[in-house]
């Protein structure tokens, strides 16, 4: 019945206040376009459609609220990438190797995606975590990395590989 449709359309008007200024503007006009277009409907499916189309249209709109934690999160994000930039800045590049000097821009590189891309605060604050300890495992020079260490202990699956180069090329000599 149309008139029962226009009823819970309007039941829609009475949160406005839940609305920024723009989205009540927005949620009033598409109730008065979709009570306009109940006016025109010949067929019960016709008015189920318009019903539907128009409370998903209105559902779609953001609260006051949504845009609030919007609004701080992209607080929290900036306040991240302008800590782990402080943290990058602070590095004294002379220290390092240029293979560590790309890691570490890397590391910068990525952190600073991911957080702009986080949905929490709690993910946010992981990844800057996250990223001063992957920073503070960046060899400087003079440090072993694991690679290398693990390569002079014999670590590795294959172990020391120049070890393993002398067998082939005795090997070789030998067939």
């Amino acid at each position: 019945d149309v008139a029962e449709a226009k009823e819970a359309l309007d039941a829609y008007k009475a949160d406005a206040d839940l609305y920024r200024e723009e989205e009540a503007a927005q949620r009033l006009a598409i109730i008065e376009e979709a009570k306009a277009a109940l006016d025109e409907a010949l067929s019960i499916e016709t008015v189920e459609s318009i019903v539907a189309e128009a409370k998903a249209d209105i559902d779609a709109l953001k609260t006051d609220a949504e845009y609030d934690a919007e609004e701080y999160l992209a607080g929290v994000k900036a306040d991240a990438i302008a800590e782990i930039s402080a943290m990058k800045a602070q590095i004294d590049l002379s220290l390092y190797t240029e293979e560590s000097i790309l890691a570490i821009s890397t590391l910068y590189n990525n952190a600073k995606t991911a957080i702009e891309t986080a949905e929490t605060e709690e993910a946010v604050a992981a990844l800057v975590e996250k990223f001063e300890a992957d920073l503070d495992a960046v060899p400087m020079i003079g440090e072993e990395t694991p690679a290398t260490s693990e390569s002079k202990a014999g670590g590795g699956c294959f172990g020391d590989i120049s070890g393993l180069s002398s067998v082939f090329a005795l090997l070789s000599v030998m067939a």
